[in-house]
């Protein structure tokens, strides 16, 4: 069973969407759907990942007897 809303789409030629808006208006779009198409990939959001990957987390263990 599915959990949450759900995902609601409706199909429209790209024509129709310049009858409700404008050729400079901001379209939210999936980051993944927007790299497939374009093949690019966004620096900041590959810069970031890295530095959290890169990051490390320093610890020491203390034996209690």
């Amino acid at each position: 069973m599915k959990k949450g809303r759900p995902v609601v789409y409706r199909r429209i030629t790209y024509e129709e969407l310049g009858m409700y808006v404008g050729c400079k208006a901001s379209i939210p779009v999936s980051k993944l759907w927007l790299e497939s198409i374009t093949g690019e990939v966004d620096e900041t959001e590959s810069s970031s990942q890295q530095k959290q990957q890169n990051h490390q987390i320093e610890y020491e263990i203390t034996k209690f007897e």
